[in-house]
């Protein structure tokens, strides 16, 4: 985080909480997410070929509940292998217009803006670091 706001460590940050969803000022949940995705150490010799499938679930179950934003560089673990992602782009889904018309109206609206909460049914792309020699396996699913 401290990188992609651009702190050195000695600088201090005070973090506020936002208001939880339907709250207007509250972050709006992601319904999709673009990651360009490599590994942590750019000299990685790994000849596995990654799933998007798995690398789905498991990215959804570890930051579940946490704000992305385009441009962020992300870090997780996968099978064992530290992977880097940075956030391309991101569309949210307002779901306080939609419990607002209530479940008779039409569907909600996609505005494109620069950050929003992960969800379980947040639709998770992956696209391959160019810079990488990471092999990934295109989705079943898509």
């Amino acid at each position: 985080m401290r990188q992609w706001m651009e702190l050195a460590l000695a600088n201090p940050v005070s973090v506020d909480l936002l208001p939880p969803p339907p709250d207007s000022a509250a972050p709006s949940y992601l319904q999709s997410i673009d990651l360009e995705i490599g590994f942590f150490r750019r000299k990685s010799d790994v000849t596995e070929q990654f799933s998007t499938d798995d690398m789905l679930q498991s990215f959804v179950k570890a930051f579940t509940g946490i704000i992305m934003s385009v441009n962020q560089i992300v870090a997780f673990d996968f099978h064992g292998h530290r992977l880097k992602a940075l956030v391309k782009s991101v569309a949210v889904l307002d779901l306080a217009d939609e419990q607002r018309r209530g479940s008779h109206g039409p569907p909600p609206s996609t505005k494109y803006r620069f950050s929003g909460i992960i969800m379980g049914k947040t639709d998770v792309n992956f696209m391959k670091d160019p810079e990488s020699p990471i092999r990934i396996r295109a989705s079943a699913n898509k």
